[in-house]
């Protein structure tokens, strides 16, 4: 059974590393607030409800939602979790 963490746990946690560029209320908010990121760079987007990480693959880089909420990943296994890009979630 998967724990369940609150989304401003995983903030409070994440907030430490660089990574993580914080929580916006939409995705205009987050595109605003960082125009270009780098590979791996990752942030919560509220209007969505999931992460969105920063996709440097794409023939023009940009944010692109990952379209799995925190509640979501929390309740994957460990395998099923490492497929997923860029979320770090802290052991608990």
């Amino acid at each position: 059974m998967a724990s369940s963490v609150s989304l401003e746990y995983l903030n409070s946690v994440l907030e430490k590393d660089t990574i993580y560029k914080g929580q916006f209320a939409d995705d205009t908010a987050l595109e605003t607030a960082y125009l270009t990121a780098s590979l791996a760079d990752f942030a919560y987007v509220d209007s969505t409800s999931s992460f969105w990480y920063w996709n440097a693959g794409l023939d023009t880089p940009a944010w692109a939602d990952q379209n799995i909420t925190d509640t979501d990943y929390l309740s994957l296994s460990p395998a099923a979790q490492s497929m997923v890009p860029y979320i770090i979630v802290p052991s608990i």
